[in-house]
């Protein structure tokens, strides 16, 4: 839904993005849209979801690493779909090989944690005239006012990403997702009574993110999944004995 949004209103993979700042834009926006319509077939997946993780970073690549990095939940969706896609019955249940679970969890987190941390230096923490620009036209996002505190506005921006910035270590490591799932929709459903259908749009594929890793979490039989991470080996250097 979300790339069949965006392809409508003519974006591709983040709300911030144009096509028409891309090359063969319209091409681009015809394949976002076909893969939109693919994904909500739920046919042969993995090949939908291996489409979308060459085309995303081809595209993107034209504009920067950064409109890349920012749309990088979407390829982390695209990423746990290729590691385990649906069957072919049972209406797309899978029975999980627990090394595949694993991996496409990590791509999972990977990319919206990149995502997010993104987001909090581009649009808050490196960017704060940007920030300030946001709050001064929509001043109802300064939730302290609502506390009866007055901050200065860098104050709130340095809290607002250093927030952004935590959530999104928070998904990276695993740890307590039930908690930090629950704690991160706050903010993110608050935005949208300010910003309305083009904010719900974009964060769709964050809703997704959040209930996979809160259900995967809060089974027994798997949460210790959404907790692994790859244990980097360590290469011996054997030393020659000497006479």
């Amino acid at each position: 839904m979300s790339l069949l949004a965006l392809a409508a209103r003519g974006y591709f993979l983040a709300a911030d993005l144009e096509l028409r700042e891309l090359p063969a834009s319209a091409l681009l926006g015809v394949v976002e849209g076909a893969l939109g319509v693919w994904f909500i077939t739920g046919f042969r997946l993995r090949a939908a979801a291996l489409l979308l993780v060459v085309v995303g970073p081809v595209a993107l690549a034209a504009t920067g690493p950064v409109s890349l990095l920012e749309a990088a939940d979407l390829l982390g969706i695209a990423g746990f779909l290729a590691f385990l896609p649906p069957s072919g019955d049972r209406h797309g249940a899978v029975t999980a090989d627990p090394r595949a679970l694993r991996r496409a969890l990590l791509a999972l987190r990977v990319g919206v944690a990149t995502a997010l941390v993104t987001l909090a230096f581009s649009e808050k923490l490196a960017n704060p005239a940007m920030a300030r620009a946001t709050l001064e036209h929509y001043p109802q996002l300064d939730v302290f006012a609502y506390l009866g505190l007055h901050v200065p506005a860098d104050t709130f921006i340095l809290v607002a990403g250093a927030t952004e910035l935590l959530f999104g270590l928070l998904v990276l490591s695993g740890a307590m997702p039930q908690l930090a799932m629950l704690v991160a929709a706050v903010p993110f459903n608050a935005t949208l009574l300010i910003f309305g259908a083009p904010e719900l749009l974009g964060h769709l594929p964050v809703y997704g993110v959040f209930l996979t890793l809160l259900a995967y979490g809060s089974d027994a039989r798997t949460a210790e999944d959404v907790r692994w991470l790859p244990r980097l080996r360590r290469t011996r250097v054997q030393v020659p004995a000497t006479a």
